[in-house]
């Protein structure tokens, strides 16, 4: 049997900051994701693939402050497993509309785990 690894995937994700506001002062966290994945997909019929990708994601949590508001810690980079599933529908040859979730993974070693999952809709291009 062989594998159906049908690609590789390189690729960089910025989710939306998440501020805090408290009466000192203000704090944002800017989470980022960069990530190497193989791509597998599987024939559900002639219009239609199931999608998985499994892969490593580099990940990070950049953060500032206002007022007299200082961060615990620095965040470090954290290396992380990244998965994800989906579904692909063709519409001709060349073109095909993706929707997948995804999991990054760990954003930093913290107590309870901060993750950044995802859920997209997308066009994909073969060539």
């Amino acid at each position: 049997m062989t594998l159906p690894v049908k690609a590789a995937e390189i690729g960089y994700a910025k989710t939306s900051d998440t501020t805090y506001s408290v009466s000192a002062g203000t704090a944002t966290l800017s989470p980022t994701s960069l990530s190497a994945c193989a791509v597998a997909s599987w024939p559900a019929n002639s219009k239609f693939d199931l999608t998985a990708k499994l892969g490593m994601s580099n990940n990070n949590i950049n953060g500032k402050t206002t007022g007299s508001l200082t961060l615990a810690s620095t965040a470090t980079p954290i290396t992380s497993v990244i998965y994800g599933v989906g579904a692909q529908y063709h519409i001709n040859s060349e073109f095909s509309l993706r929707t997948q979730y995804e999991d990054f993974g760990a954003l930093d070693n913290s107590t309870p785990v901060q993750k950044m999952t995802a859920f997209s809709i997308g066009v994909a291009y073969d060539f």
